[in-house]
């Protein structure tokens, strides 16, 4: 790598590249789109129609003990799909990541490709917020709820609902408003699946058993059973679509708090982790919610989502 390429500034959006990540060239250029018209004796018509950007594209490798924890923030970036402004020796231009390609070697030596997608005067819908899209969710699970007509799946859905009324900013939102959203969340889920677990057995059990009625049980009563065992059944697609909704709601919600950014530790304790990312080791609860986790300890080499913002637990772990 020469000296003017290591002094080459290469920042995409806050992410700002460094040392190997830096390109030792940046492919770039574009093409003129022109519409051709054959005419009768070898004659042709050419309009320019406007210029096309080719993508922007560079190679380069992650090195260090924070390579792991760069390529899945850039990664995190990927997966958005938001726009960046790149900027490279003074250039500067709107991009979206079309593509990450990566070569893992290590954790500490990652090589990495990227092509990005020119949208200079392109008009992109606008992007939709957690907030948005948890609200859209909220009011679907509803309407499906209300199909569906069970007392204790509308009860939890209304919980659900009132709990995501409270939060006024999920991009923003502590690590235990996060919490509260996600506990009904695992509720309505639950009872989802305890529907569709009834529903399918139940049927089967009433259909099968219709053929060969026991004398001891009137046929009216196995009738019943099975038309109602039915019309339990057709809720089954509106029960599946709630069970997606949730899936989508929950993936939402819980990725509010983190925006994508991890770190990879080997052993230690939560307590170390925290004081070095938060600077407050009372934020290791916060940690273990974000983490599945209950035990501060830390076993093997484990990558860790970080709260984006921990909230005040005072270092207290409440179920």
């Amino acid at each position: 790598m020469s000296a003017e390429t290591r002094n080459l500034k290469v920042k995409l959006g806050d992410f700002e590249f460094r040392r190997f990540e830096v390109p030792d060239a940046i492919h770039t250029g574009g093409t003129q789109i022109l519409a051709v018209h054959q005419l009768i004796g070898g004659n042709r018509v050419v309009n320019a129609m406007g210029q096309s950007y080719a993508n922007i594209e560079w190679s380069g490798t992650l090195t260090g003990p924070d390579a792991w924890n760069r390529m899945a923030a850039l990664d995190a970036m990927r997966k958005s799909g938001k726009r960046y402004v790149l900027s490279f020796y003074g250039l500067r231009a709107p991009v979206v990541i079309e593509e990450l390609r990566r070569t893992i070697h290590t954790v500490a030596l990652i090589d990495y490709s990227i092509s990005l997608l020119n949208v200079t005067g392109a008009k992109l819908p606008p992007q939709e917020t957690t907030q948005d899209a948890v609200g859209k969710d909220v009011a679907e699970t509803k309407a499906l709820g209300k199909r569906v007509d069970d007392g204790i799946l509308t009860d939890a859905l209304d919980t659900l609902d009132g709990a995501v009324q409270k939060v006024s900013d999920f991009a923003n939102a502590a690590q235990d408003t996060i919490n509260s959203v996600m506990q009904p969340i695992g509720a309505v889920v639950g009872r989802v699946q305890e529907l569709i677990t009834t529903t399918t057995t139940n049927t089967v059990v009433n259909i099968t058993t219709l053929g060969g009625i026991l004398p001891t049980n009137p046929i009216a009563r196995k009738v019943g059973g099975l038309v109602g065992g039915v019309t339990k059944y057709t809720h089954l697609p509106q029960l599946y679509q709630l069970q997606s909704t949730m899936g989508r709601m929950s993936t939402n919600v819980g990725g509010a708090a983190t925006a994508g950014k991890t770190v990879t530790v080997a052993g230690g304790n939560l307590y170390r982790v925290a004081a070095k990312e938060t600077g407050n080791a009372a934020d290791w609860s916060a940690l273990a919610k974000a983490n599945g986790m209950t035990d501060p300890k830390i076993e093997g080499v484990k990558t860790l989502t970080l709260p984006k913002n921990p909230g005040a637990t005072g270092g207290v772990l409440v179920k």
